[in-house]
Order: structure tokens, then C-alpha cells, then sequence
């Protein structure tokens, strides 16, 4: 085994690895591992945004020759930082896997532009030359979300029959997420409501799909639809939407016996799934024991 003193390692690292301070050296493998106190991401609701120092390009200016996408970057300091939204195709591939929802995007140094401490080894055969150190640095960056996401609406009030008013429950999350009850129609003890979920991000072949939601009256909570199914004995029905990145729902209006509020609202939890695929539904049969017979289950389309 060969040892190796503390200066010639960083001579060493220097001489493979683009620089020292983001950098170091497995000289067993001479392969270089990147310092994670060089690089950072964060995973926002709608974007993701990722962090590097200058040095892990081995470069400590404020041009850095060979970046991919340099006019999407601000620089401050020698640290680098670029902000992608989560629908940005071009800037991210997101990839769904069973519960996890997630988005790679890389920052890269391409071709001779990479910076070194020594420089390449170019060996000139006459017709074409030879370079015998490899190109290119890059660092990928990982956001990982659950693909089931819980939102609730703001409190909507149901009036008694005799009594008409106009109101809207709507609650915007930061997860990117709005539900919205009613849409202005006068909301009578009785009559239908129209529940929509809306997505802000687009993301190509990736569609929402209901998975639960309960009316929340009080202190109860009434499942009207559950494991991706509906309750045909409360009237729930999909509905049609003009949104895009949406799935909505009716239901006939209903208050709980002895509950004196007359405010309520709506918890759904929304299921990413492939597109045409409705993952949420994923059982063989619905909910259908003890209380779950009372509400008729079905499987919703």
C-alpha cells in the first residue's frame, strides 16, 4: 500500500481532481470525490433550485467556459445558482416511482473548457491528436416529493333551504395545490356542490387523481370518497373540469344531526399517477366492511 504525505496528496489531488477545495482524491480508485460543502439544493414547492461552488469546476473567476445553460445563472462570489421550475422540461426530468415523485437536474462543464490544475495531456500523432486526461465535470441534483399530496379548502357555509347566500371555500397550499368548494353558487342544504383540486405545475406524463376526501362538519369528518373510490349513498359523482392539471367532484350538500355549525370543508388527498393510469384506485375492490358498507363504495372513473 502506498503512503502518501499530507502535501503530496493535495499535490496529487491537485494534478486530478479539479480543484482541492471541492474535491478529494481516492487514490486507490483515482477516481475524485466531490465535497458536499460545495453543492446544495432546494426542493420548493413549485421549483428547485441548485447551488455550486466555482471551485468544483477548478475555476476561481467569474466566467467558467463550457457551463451548460451560463445565461440561466447569477453568480455572486464565485457560487453559482440556477432556479428551475418544476414543470421545466428542458431543465429537469422528473420521474415517478411508486410513492416518490422525483426531479434530477445537473449542472455541467462540457468539452476542454474544464478548468484543471495541471493542463491536459495533448500528444500531437500528425493527422489527429490525442488527450489522455478525461473532460468534463458535472454534478446532479436530486428532489424527491411524495406523490400523494393532502389539501384542504377554506370553510364554506350550507344553508337551510329557507335561507339562500353565496359562498366560496378555497385554500392555496404552498405545495402548489388549490381546493376549491362551491365557486360562487349559492350552497343550499340539499343541492349539489362542485369540489375541484388544482394543480399549478404541468408535468408531461403526469396527471392528480382523487384518492380521499372527507366533508369535515364540526368535530366529525364524513369520508365521502375513499382508496380511490366514491360514495354512491351520498351522490358523489366526477366532474368535469376545464383546468388544466385538475379532477373534480359533486356531491348533494348534507349536515350532521346535532352539529350547530353550519360552516364545513373539504380534505382530499390527491394521488400522482401516469398519465391514463389511475394509481390512486390501485385495490381489487372497494372499501365494503363493517361502517364502509353503510356508504356504498364504487370505483369512480
Amino acid at each position: 500500500m502506498k503512503l502518501f504525505s499530507a502535501a503530496a496528496l493535495v499535490a496529487a489531488t491537485a494534478a486530478i481532481c479539479p480543484s482541492t477545495k471541492c474535491w478529494t482524491l481516492n487514490n486507490a480508485k483515482n477516481s475524485c470525490t466531490l465535497i458536499p460543502s460545495c453543492v446544495s439544493v432546494t426542493c420548493g414547492p413549485t421549483s428547485m433550485t441548485m447551488l455550486i461552488d466555482g471551485e468544483v469546476f477548478g475555476a476561481n473567476v467569474g466566467d467558467i467556459p463550457g457551463l451548460s445553460d451560463i445565461d440561466e445563472f447569477m453568480i455572486s462570489d464565485n457560487i453559482w445558482v440556477k432556479t428551475c421550475d418544476l414543470g421545466n422540461a428542458d431543465c429537469l426530468t422528473p420521474t415517478l416511482a411508486g410513492d416518490k415523485l422525483t426531479f434530477m437536474g445537473s449542472l455541467q462543464q462540457v468539452g476542454s473548457s474544464r478548468t484543471r490544475s495541471v493542463a491536459d495531456t495533448i500528444i500531437d500523432l500528425g493527422d489527429f491528436n490525442v488527450v489522455t486526461s478525461p473532460f468534463g465535470v458535472g454534478v446532479d441534483f436530486t428532489c424527491s416529493y411524495g406523490s400523494t399530496v393532502s389539501i384542504t379548502s377554506g370553510d364554506f357555509t350550507v344553508q337551510d333551504v329557507s335561507v339562500t347566500g353565496t359562498q366560496t371555500g378555497s385554500g392555496n397550499l404552498a405545495t402548489g395545490w388549490t381546493l376549491a368548494a362551491g365557486f360562487g353558487d349559492t350552497i343550499v342544504l340539499g343541492g349539489m356542490i362542485n369540489v375541484i383540486a388544482i394543480w399549478s405545475m404541468s408535468i408531461s406524463g403526469i396527471e392528480p387523481y382523487l384518492k380521499s376526501c372527507t366533508i369535515n362538519h364540526g368535530s366529525k369528518s364524513v369520508a365521502v370518497m375513499k382508496e380511490g373510490c366514491h360514495s354512491t349513498v351520498l351522490g358523489i359523482e366526477a366532474s368535469p373540469t376545464t383546468y388544466a392539471n385538475s379532477v373534480a367532484f359533486s356531491y348533494r350538500t348534507f349536515m350532521i344531526e346535532n352539529e350547530a355549525a353550519n360552516t364545513q370543508s373539504v380534505t382530499c388527498q390527491v394521488q400522482l399517477c401516469p398519465t391514463g393510469n389511475n394509481c390512486a384506485r390501485d385495490l381489487k375492490a372497494c372499501p365494503n366492511s363493517g361502517a364502509d358498507k353503510n356508504y356504498g363504495y364504487t370505483k369512480m372513473n
